[in-house]
């Protein structure tokens, strides 16, 4: 009790991993850990609050049982989350129900009052916090932290996320700890401030097969401009989903590569290999993920497309001519299609392809192979005379092979 009043700011350390069930103490753990481990959560009580003296005062009596059941949970003060620079405080709002406001965001609370829409535009984000204001302002607070999207062979289309805290690189990389993203008024979407918060969101969509979204997003990260590191980390991270070939997947990453191709980065994928299979399954993308021809004709024409081996970056163990010859066919399709000064009624149209190249290993189709009829070329010998020592006769009898 005199250490009590001599410090008034005296704080008393509260056990978050032993809370009792039910207990308010033990719902805020619950909730913040969407957002952080327990292990880096650190949570405190006044000693000076009246509830927290007469606990105090009755834990010292013999007998007394535990004071927290006779006296309940401690008023929350402080809860630190010092990772990701974050701090709540448990506070009463206008109408007398106690809320966590958090002390970066003064006027934020934290809010689990969830509408459809809402439910709905926050599936694939797991580690996000919804916090709400006095007049029905809504934000998404979600950490930034490296995702991976783990392969399940028996759901080959899952989007399960892992979320590695433990990742250094990307920790030292990456100055903002966390991103708010505000919720549009119509509760349809969220709004991105900044270029990393829009890559990481969209890298969010990905892993979440979120196709239509991460489409619809690929304009607000359109820059002519070289990445931060920060964005670049995050930007790099796309390789986690280089596993999913779904065609809507392929325009996607088309579409990130059109946005991006002015400003020198190189991409997480190969761009000529991603067109290919983007061609070859054309007819299966989706209407709100495909690209306009003139759209596709600005990236089939840049630079970072290889079309023949005569390209610098043509890589033999990498590119396929096969694939190569598809693109390069597929340009010169629309070239031709776009030149056309009017389409409408036109039956046909004159396009200059090419095919690749036949391997020359053999002299196909002129090679005949006699191996189902048992010959063994490697005992084949040749006869040059009918009689003689050099005879079929002769050379059997003197054949041990």
């Amino acid at each position: 009790e005199s250490l009590i009043e001599e410090d008034s700011e005296a704080m008393l350390l509260l056990n978050l991993m032993y809370a009792p069930r039910r207990s308010r103490l033990h719902k805020v753990a619950k909730c913040l850990s969407r957002i952080e481990n327990m292990s880096h959560m650190i949570a405190w009580t006044k000693m000076n609050h009246p509830a927290v003296s007469r606990a105090l005062q009755s834990a010292g009596i013999p007998g007394g049982g535990d004071p927290w059941q006779q006296w309940g949970c401690p008023p929350i003060s402080l809860v630190e989350l010092p990772r990701l620079k974050l701090s709540f405080t448990e506070r009463m709002d206008h109408s007398g129900e106690i809320r966590m406001y958090s002390i970066d965001h003064n006027d934020l609370f934290i809010s689990n009052k969830r509408s459809e829409m809402i439910t709905c535009m926050l599936a694939g984000i797991p580690h996000s916090l919804l916090l709400c204001n006095m007049r029905g302002e809504e934000h998404l607070l979600v950490p930034a932290v490296s995702p991976t999207r783990p392969k399940v062979t028996s759901m080959p289309f899952s989007t399960f996320l892992v979320l590695d805290r433990s990742d250094e690189k990307w920790a030292e990389e990456l100055s903002s700890k966390y991103f708010m993203y505000p919720i549009h008024v119509s509760t349809s979407f969220l709004l991105t401030k900044g270029l990393s918060s829009a890559l990481y969101l969209m890298l969010l969509r990905f892993l979440h097969r979120n196709y239509g979204e991460v489409f619809r997003m690929a304009d607000s990260i359109a820059t002519d401009h070289a990445l931060s590191s920060e964005d670049l980390v995050i930007f790099n991270a796309f390789n986690y989903a280089n596993d999913d070939w779904h065609p809507d997947a392929h325009a996607c990453r088309l579409k990130i590569s059109l946005c991006m191709l002015d400003s020198g980065e190189e991409f997480p994928w190969d761009l000529t290999n991603e067109a290919a299979r983007h061609i070859l399954k054309l007819g299966r993308v989706s209407s709100n993920c495909r690209l306009s021809s003139e759209e596709e004709l600005q990236l089939l024409e840049s630079k970072c497309i290889v079309l023949d081996e005569s390209h610098e970056d043509y890589d033999p163990k990498l590119h396929d001519l096969y694939y190569c010859t598809i693109v390069n066919n597929r340009l010169h399709a629309l070239r031709s299609l776009l030149g056309a000064e009017n389409t409408e009624g036109l039956d046909h149209l004159e396009v200059s392809c090419c095919s690749p190249p036949r391997s020359v290993s053999t002299n196909w189709p002129y090679y005949q192979d006699n191996t189902m009829l048992g010959e063994k070329y490697a005992s084949m010998i040749e006869v040059k005379q009918e009689q003689g020592e050099a005879s079929w006769e002769a050379v059997l009898a003197g054949f041990d092979g």
